[in-house]
């Protein structure tokens, strides 16, 4: 595999995890590399949208699996559940 899409993919799998120095990592790759900014974004992207996927769909298996409502305007914030 080619050494640009390994750290696209990198840069996609932790925005998707929420890894915040495994994304500053890839990135400082990315640009030492030279990868075009407009694929680095692409990355975030995809990453972004599989976590949001993830998330959704944990939701509604726990609705359905506890046999209730959640309302995910209540579940998802701009920051953690403490905070």
């Amino acid at each position: 595999m080619d050494e640009n899409i390994k750290i696209l993919i990198g840069i996609g799998a932790s925005v998707a995890s929420n890894c915040q120095p495994c994304f500053v990592f890839h990135a400082d790759q990315a640009e030492e590399l030279g990868i075009d900014e407009a694929e680095v974004i692409e990355a975030i992207r995809i990453g972004s949208k599989i976590k949001q996927g993830g998330s959704m769909s944990m939701l509604e298996f726990i609705s359905r699996s506890m046999g209730i409502e959640l309302k995910d305007n209540t579940l998802h914030s701009n920051g953690c559940a403490c905070s």
